[in-house]
């Protein structure tokens, strides 16, 4: 799906919630969705996809003046919105090539970054940089924004950049 379809879903869903009309639950089911299942010690880890758009970053050139979109040239982002599931443990793994910043929407639990256990809660901000372990253990259904240098999963293969240490 384009950023511009995206685009014309989410402008449209606001005006119908602004007039009164719609809900979340309609706006999400119009996005694009990718439900990835992994198996960790005999336990399955669902990760529900909502795809915002994929972003070219680079220089562009507006009115003359170069623009910086981005610290690193020729990358790729993309925004999701992912959902977890309730009571579930996520073991801890980490992305060779991807850095993300997530923004956590909605749900209680701890984030596991590095040695560190963080108790999450919406309005957080949390930066992942690439290499980094983390988990996550969840106590209620969680929806976090995450924006990610370069896609977690290869937007043209489809490979997915999900390793989980030796011996774990």
């Amino acid at each position: 799906m384009t950023n511009h379809r995206v685009k014309n879903i989410l402008t449209t869903f606001l005006k119908r919630l602004d007039a009164g009309v719609g809900n979340v639950i309609e706006l999400i089911n119009e996005l694009p969705y990718q439900r990835i299942v992994t198996t960790r010690c005999k336990r399955e880890e669902i990760f529900d996809l909502y795809q915002l758009g994929l972003f070219h970053c680079g220089n562009d050139q507006h009115n003359g003046t170069i623009v910086q979109a981005h610290a690193q040239y020729n990358q790729t982002e993309i925004m999701e919105l992912v959902g977890l599931q309730p009571h579930a443990q996520y073991s801890r793994h980490y992305h060779k090539n991807s850095a993300a910043v997530i923004y956590i929407i909605s749900g209680l639990g701890t984030f596991l970054c590095g040695d560190a256990l963080i108790r999450y809660h919406p309005g957080m901000r949390m930066t992942i940089p690439a290499g980094m372990l983390h988990g996550f253990n969840t106590q209620s259904r969680t929806f976090f924004l995450s924006i990610q240098t370069p896609p977690i999963i290869h937007p043209e293969s489809g490979e997915i950049d999900l390793h989980y240490p030796e011996g774990e």
